[in-house]
């Protein structure tokens, strides 16, 4: 029975990670532009202070984990389909008209 209730937490951990993930993604994650690289240094960086620090608590545990495999995720978001493209303001410009010029012209002279 114990091996059920680590194999339960493991999904509901994976479930509420990519939950996250894309709650993130959608609202945060599509607004801000770094490096990927620099991602995967942050990911890699906690990597090594998980195994470095050890948290003694379970939740702590979890939580570095779950940092972890965010960044990680958006790293991979980033090198599949790169980062967010700047939105430039579509700036609607009026056509010359080189007639007007002419018809004007045209029309004070004749009366």
């Amino acid at each position: 029975m114990q091996i059920f209730w680590v194999i339960a937490s493991i999904v509901i951990f994976v479930v509420l990670v990519f939950q996250v993930f894309q709650l993130l993604n959608k609202h945060i994650f599509n607004r801000i532009r770094i490096n990927k690289w620099i991602l995967l240094a942050i990911s890699l960086g906690l990597l090594v202070f998980q195994f470095v620090y050890k948290p003694t608590n379970y939740w702590e545990r979890y939580a570095l984990s779950a940092v972890i495999v965010i960044f990680f995720l958006w790293f991979l978001e980033i090198k599949q389909f790169g980062n967010p493209k700047q939105e430039q303001k579509v700036v609607i410009k009026s056509k010359a008209k080189p007639n007007r010029i002419k018809n004007i012209n045209k029309n004070k002279k004749a009366p």
